[in-house]
C-alpha cells in the first residue's frame, strides 16, 4: 500500500497501526516467558556441572574450578 508523498519525499499519512494492545502484550508475556525459561534452564545446567565436578549443596569452593 502506498501512501502519499509530499515534496521532501516523506509521507503525508501514517500508516494504520496493525498490533492492538492485546497482541502487543501477548508478545511482551511471551519473551517475559522466555527469559524466565533461560534462567531456570542456565541455573540447571550451572548446578548439574557443579554436581558433576563433586560439589554438592553447602560445600564451599574455596579454589577456583579449572575446565580441562
Amino acid at each position: 500500500m502506498r501512501y502519499p508523498v509530499n515534496d521532501s519525499g516523506f509521507s503525508t499519512q501514517v500508516p494504520d497501526q496493525t498490533d492492538s494492545d492485546t497482541e502487543v502484550r501477548f508478545r511482551l508475556q511471551k519473551l517475559i516467558h522466555l527469559v524466565i525459561y533461560l534462567t531456570f534452564a542456565v541455573l540447571f545446567r550451572a548446578v548439574t556441572l557443579l554436581n558433576r565436578l563433586g560439589v554438592g549443596p553447602g560445600d564451599r569452593i574455596t579454589r577456583p574450578i579449572v575446565f580441562r
